[in-house]
């Protein structure tokens, strides 16, 4: 069954306040990195990796781990519990509730704000910014180590 537009449970209205609102918070970024700061520097090609696999693990820590869930309880149900300490959470309510409910639960959709958090973060504050970008992707390659050997030994039984 396909969703209409104009659906109660298809909150459009406030899906445009939520990308308004980010629009909004990157061209206030913008302004002010370009007006407080030399032009910056692109991110060199390493640095650039370790964001890209630093926004991917927090995009998964905020949308599906259980100690993400504080952040996503005013807005979501308790979800079906995943492998690997993950949780699929629903989004709940109407309106702004329903929308915000809908981007913390979707870890496609939240990348782009914690993608923008490291790309703005890059730029004010780069080394705090590359160290937490440093953890988080040890941690998102910690990941496939555990479920590659989870794999392996579900193979072999």
């Amino acid at each position: 069954m396909t969703e209409d537009y104009s659906s109660e449970d298809v909150p459009l209205g406030s899906y445009a306040v939520l990308m308004g609102s980010y629009a909004a918070v990157f061209g206030g970024l913008y302004f002010l990195s370009t007006k407080l700061r030399d032009k910056p520097q692109p991110p060199r090609g390493a640095d650039l990796a370790l964001i890209a696999v630093a926004s991917y693990k927090l995009s998964r820590v905020v949308t599906m781990s259980f100690i993400g869930a504080p952040i996503r309880a005013p807005f979501t149900e308790r979800g079906e519990s995943l492998k690997g300490g993950e949780i699929q959470d629903e989004s709940r309510g109407h309106g702004l509730q329903k929308a915000v409910g809908n981007l913390l639960t979707c870890p496609f959709c939240f990348n782009v704000w914690a993608t923008t958090a490291f790309s703005f973060g890059y730029r004010f504050a780069p080394r705090v910014t590359l160290q937490a970008a440093e953890i988080l992707t040890i941690a998102a390659i910690g990941d496939v180590l555990h479920f590659g050997f989870r794999n392996m030994r579900e193979k072999s039984t």
